[in-house]
């Protein structure tokens, strides 16, 4: 008896460890999924700045310990440089120790104006779900179940789907508290888009409180803007103002008792202690009596002090960190000083001159630009960013433009910023006339690839540098073959279609995809027999138009004869593949220049049938609004209704079923196995594996609209039979309960 005993300890031992190894790797395929950004490297950064005993006065206080004990919110709010972020850090240090304890579950984000990753609602919520699915099975659950609604991670979650994710997972009954720390919310830029990546993020914030759960306590920390303060004031249950805490006195004294007693303000203190930094003893008494008041004051010092040889590079490199879509690696800001702007090539492009280059080119980074920006590890490599967040605030401030000329001539406007980070990719990529030999010689070549289109599609650069654009877009230029080879703009879309490399790179395709209207409008003029040629992964210039939604330019394309049913991968028009995702302001543009509603591909499935079998109700709708056929059939016999019916449809099934038999769809159709759409609803097979998932609903919808309960399909099987062959217990019992005997 003990030795079975010990086999059945055993084999649970075997079983548990085979369980846990499952679960790891699962939560490495939903990691990869997601690919949400690292918060933890900002918080590294932050903890490095906190001083011994710091900020004792919060911690030892009455607020703090009341926000972990009740379901709240706590908005942490102060001027810059007032140590919101080494508070921050504080707190989430704190928080983790209860996580590691198996106390808590916790997620925290640190929003950053230098990393363009860290600046939206979308990988904000990205970045939490990942902390909190990584903490709890009950979490990991919730978000198993949205990557398998979307093709077991084929697909990118929507961000309707990723916030339904997030608030399911704060609303499990989860053991202990859980805590969702914010920093640095003012950070997120809010002076573009509808809404704005701050106004999201707000929301998201709004909505979350508005739950009322018992264990959520969420603190969020920020300048105090009036689009923040009008939002978060009437959710806000407790507030920490750092203008007014007394404890922030006690917290400088300690840091800096014998020099600075009587300033509140960490940054400028900072600044101070490196201007005194550099002073000989003779001069530190003439340096503290000359000491400028205040931030701008102290910035406005800094930037007279730039070279005068130096002025016009150190403008152009506070420009490139205002506006770089990335950190910016130390060697890559360098190469930006052995760039020409004053020698350009045809087309006014400036040219690189590797003469120019420095050989320590941290010193040539640093002496440029003198204390303003700093260079820091990430791990990977030194990057180098701004000392401080309020250094790009002050440099794009109106105070600056309404300052002297000696320093107003550093003001810097996004425009001209990112005309100038263009025309610096641009100037790389000349350089390439054999990406395989010389692509390790050109630091900024990787950056210039991949984001030199993103800055010119900012406003009107594009009209700035138009001859230079015409200029690069040229295929018989040497520079253009590597570049069609090394340019990563068609990567965003690998996960539609497979890369199929083109021999012939046309400038109009890539001209189309970055949305380029008077370049494309050139090109058509200069090549009007590459309007439907094909290359990259976009299949044509007008697909690829329309992807990036570019109608001005599809509607030229359109107007000098681009194929609106151009078949693609798989034989699949660009309708068809809109509705894969329910891209409806694209199939809307389709659909009203003529695209043909029931075009097949190789399978003979239709765009509606794509509707149904990936649950776009709007899709179907609307496909159906343009005489959609619905009872059209593919290559193995199936209408819309039986691929609606199908239990692999987890997205509105129910809904979609409805809209199709509301229009006349047949709800006892035979596909070529004989089978109804009743018995599709029964089971469904993938591989090898037979899905035992999905609703019952789709099952009484059906034989709400008469589908025949005792059909047999082509082996004679019924949907009972089928039903009860495969596990579905639910959709047996649905039929039982309708008079289904066999």
């Amino acid at each position: 008896m003990v030795l079975i005993d010990d086999v059945k300890e055993t084999n649970a031992v075997i079983h548990r460890t085979a369980d846990e190894e499952k679960q790891r790797q699962l939560r490495r395929e939903l990691q990869n999924w997601l690919s949400p950004p690292d918060p933890s490297t900002n918080h590294n950064i932050a903890r490095k700045a906190h001083h011994e005993g710091t900020a004792s006065w919060f911690f030892q206080g009455g607020i703090f310990e009341q926000w972990k004990l009740s379901p709240s919110l706590l908005w942490i709010h102060g001027k810059p440089g007032s140590g919101k972020s080494v508070l921050c850090s504080g707190i989430i240090q704190d928080i983790m120790a209860q996580r590691e304890a198996g106390l808590a579950i916790a997620a925290y984000f640190y929003c950053d104006f230098r990393d363009e990753d860290k600046q939206n609602c979308r990988n904000l919520v990205l970045s939490i779900i990942s902390q909190l699915c990584a903490q709890s099975n009950l979490c990991c659950d919730t978000l198993s179940r949205i990557y398998l609604a979307h093709d077991e991670g084929a697909r990118k979650p929507s961000d309707d789907a990723l916030m339904k994710c997030l608030t399911e997972m704060v609303s499990l009954p989860v053991q202990g508290p859980i805590y969702l720390i914010v920093d640095a919310l003012d950070e997120c830029p809010n002076d573009s888009g509808l809404p704005t990546a701050r106004e999201e993020v707000l929301d998201l914030i709004d909505n979350l409180v508005g739950l009322r759960l018992p264990n959520l306590h969420i603190c969020v920390a920020s300048r105090p803007e009036i689009d923040i303060q009008t939002t978060l004031e009437p959710l806000t249950t407790l507030c920490v103002s750092l203008h007014n805490q007394t404890g922030q006195k006690e917290d400088i004294i300690d840091y800096v008792t014998s020099v600075f007693s009587y300033f509140d303000r960490f940054r400028w203190v900072y600044c101070q202690l490196e201007a005194l930094r550099h002073c000989l003893p003779p001069s530190v008494a003439r340096i503290l009596e000359e000491l400028p008041e205040t931030l701008d004051e102290t910035y406005e010092r800094v930037l007279r002090e730039i070279n005068k040889a130096n002025r016009e590079h150190a403008r152009r490199l506070l420009q490139c960190l205002t506006v770089a879509l990335r950190p910016l690696r130390v060697e890559e800001l360098a190469e930006v000083l052995a760039i020409d702007f004053d020698a350009p090539t045809q087309g006014g492009i400036p040219q690189l001159n590797p003469k120019w280059r420095w050989v320590d080119q941290h010193q040539a980074v640093l002496s440029t630009c003198s204390s303003l920006i700093a260079i820091v590890d990430d791990g990977d490599s030194k990057v180098v960013q701004f000392s401080h967040f309020s250094v790009k605030e002050y440099l794009t401030s109106d105070r600056l433009a309404r300052s002297s000329a000696d320093v107003s001539r550093y003001h810097i406007v996004l425009e001209p910023a990112h005309t100038i980070v263009a025309q610096a990719c641009l100037g790389v990529l000349l350089r390439l006339d054999d990406y395989k030999n010389n692509i390790g010689d050109i630091p900024l070549v990787e950056y210039a690839t991949r984001h030199w289109v993103e800055h010119a599609q900012f406003e009107s650069v594009a009209s700035r540098i138009r001859d230079a654009m015409e200029y690069f877009f040229d295929a018989d230029k040497p520079h253009w073959t590597p570049w069609c080879r090394l340019q990563m703009i068609d990567e965003y879309w690998e996960e539609f279609t497979p890369y199929q490399e083109s021999n012939d790179d046309f400038p109009l395709y890539y001209a189309s995809l970055g949305g380029f209207y008077d370049l494309a409008e050139h090109l058509v003029g200069k090549h009007p027999e590459h309007i439907n040629a094909r290359g990259g992964l976009m299949v044509t210039p007008l697909v690829a138009a329309l992807r990036g939604k570019y109608f001005r330019v599809a509607e030229l394309l359109h107007r000098h004869g681009a194929d609106v049913d151009v078949l693609g991968d798989r034989e699949r028009t660009p309708l068809l593949r809109a509705c894969v995702d329910e891209l409806v302001d694209i199939m809307r543009w389709l659909l009203d220049h003529g695209a043909d509603v029931n075009a097949q591909n190789k399978s003979l499935f239709t765009p509606l049938h794509v509707a149904a079998n990936c649950g776009r109700l709007q899709a179907a709708q609307m496909l159906i609004e343009h005489n959609a056929d619905i009872h059209i059939r593919t290559d193995v016999g199936q209408s819309p209704l039986h691929v609606a019916a199908s239990p692999k449809v987890k997205r509105d099934q129910v809904d979609i079923m409805q809209v199709l038999l509301d229009h006349g769809a047949n709800p006892n159709a035979r596909d070529n196995d004989n089978a109804t759409p009743l018995h599709h609803s029964s089971w469904w097979k993938k591989g090898n594996t037979v899905i035992r998932t999905g609703t019952v609903e789709g099952t009484r919808l059906l034989l709400k609209h008469g589908a025949n309960i005792d059909a047999e399909d082509n082996d004679g099987r019924t949907p009972l039979q089928l039903a009860l062959e495969h596990e579905r217990e639910d959709v047996a019992t649905c039929l039982k309960e309708h008079g289904a005997t066999r």
